[in-house]
């Protein structure tokens, strides 16, 4: 297994990395290949009572990317050159193991998106590349909705994407890996207009069980005197934000509803966001709160109505598996990797158009939910028992399993 980023600790793509070493098929056993900050996480967790149960050995590279940058352009540039790094030196690695023992399986599980071809196939064993993403796309009719660095970026994004998509590696490696696992429709959709035509398995982010039991356990309670609302994680433009707070600025002003809207982490964002909570005069309605702790991120979901998520272009975040654990009503567009993971029964799923029909869109159905309290409570309870039977760790494990045994049958055929 090759992670280029695996923690018990760490949220994000070291959260997908621990979650994988943590789902191998019970037959399995695991040597890891990881960087050596990587390697003393899962160190540090054996440590402290974290043990991947089919973990037997862990490789290093040796070696580990260490420049730092602050402007958020060149911190972009520095995370693809990681990567590209890593690659390198994890290819060096399997190429070693495969000569020197017996692999069953190659399975990259981080560097996650598709843009980082997987390049061990052909080392003489089958191939399991994923979970990936990467593949979602930004709605250009939102365009005004979002501020021109965020506009720029989305520009040399797509652009960027129209060119990888025929980089020769990347090509090669969609085409001969033996299974991927994807995390949405879009990306799955665009490897196969790339000339995929080997397994494609789909595949969102998890919830560990005991991140879930921990959520359910935290102690606070809603209240009825005004519809709690909390959005957050990065404090990127393409979140959404500005059109959420739109939408709460009629409700307050227009239909005279109760907001409270929490706005939790950090980012590049977070001083535009403030200054439009201002200029919308909701000071008395939104509270910011960029560092909280997991208990207290946990009980603030725990006290909210709805998590409002209307993201234009995102993969699969944790950070909506775990709001819909807490009992909250996920609000999202139908767009990327929450459009795959909300379903009306239990949420509220928007449609694209323009901007101002989603502000509007958005304060009718939060509305709707003010005013419909069975409503609410009962897509509180669906998006709960949605995690429980779709989104824990045992569908992971089902899913690898799936894969391997796929990979394996895949490239006898091919042999």
């Amino acid at each position: 297994m090759v992670a280029s980023a695996v923690s018990p600790r760490w949220g994000s793509e070291g959260y997908v990395g621990w979650s994988c070493l943590n789902s191998v098929p019970e037959d399995s056993r695991v040597t890891l290949l990881t960087t050596p900050l990587c390697a003393s996480e899962v160190r540090w967790g054996h440590r402290n009572g974290f043990n991947p149960p089919k973990l037997t050995e862990i490789r290093d590279s040796g070696t580990q990317w260490d420049l730092k940058v602050k402007h958020p352009l060149a911190v972009r540039l520095n995370q693809s050159l990681k990567a590209r790094y890593d690659l390198r030196a994890f290819y060096r690695l399997v190429k070693e193991s495969c000569s020197s023992t017996r692999v069953d399986i190659i399975h990259q599980t981080t560097i996650a998106s598709w843009r980082y071809g997987m390049p061990y196939h052909g080392l003489g064993a089958p191939t399991v590349w994923g979970p990936i993403g990467g593949g979602e796309t930004f709605p250009w009719s939102y365009a005004n909705a979002v501020g021109r660095k965020t506009l720029a970026f989305e520009i040399f994004r797509s652009l960027n994407t129209g060119l990888m998509r025929f980089h020769p590696s990347i090509r090669r490696a969609v085409r001969s890996v033996d299974v991927i696992i994807c995390t949405n429709h879009q990306t799955g959709s665009m490897l196969k207009r790339m000339g995929r035509t080997k397994p494609i398995l789909f595949q969102q982010n998890i919830l560990t069980q005991d991140a879930f039991d921990t959520i359910q356990s935290a102690t606070s309670q809603r209240t009825p005197e005004a519809l709690r609302i909390f959005t957050g994680g990065s404090m990127e433009d393409r979140k959404g934000y500005r059109l959420l707070l739109h939408a709460v600025h009629k409700l307050v002003f227009i239909a005279q509803i109760p907001i409270h809207l929490v706005i939790g982490g950090q980012g590049l964002e977070l001083d535009t966001l403030k200054l439009l909570v201002r200029q919308l005069d909701l000071c008395s309605h939104v509270t910011f709160q960029p560092t909280l702790s997991t208990s207290a991120f946990y009980s603030a979901l725990r006290s909210s109505h709805v998590f409002a998520f209307p993201s234009l272009r995102d993969n699969s975040p944790i950070t909506l598996l775990e709001a819909m654990a807490a009992g909250c009503v996920p609000l999202v567009l139908c767009n990327g990797g929450p459009g795959d993971i909300v379903k009306s029964r239990f949420g509220v799923v928007l449609s694209l158009k323009t901007p101002e029909a989603t502000i509007n869109e958005i304060a009718t159905e939060l509305e709707r939910l003010w005013r419909d309290e069975k409503c609410t409570s009962h897509l509180s309870r669906h998006a709960v028992t949605e995690i429980r039977q779709s989104y824990l760790a045992c569908h992971l494990q089902k899913t690898l399993a799936k894969a391997y045994a796929l990979a394996s049958r895949s490239y006898d055929r091919s042999e």
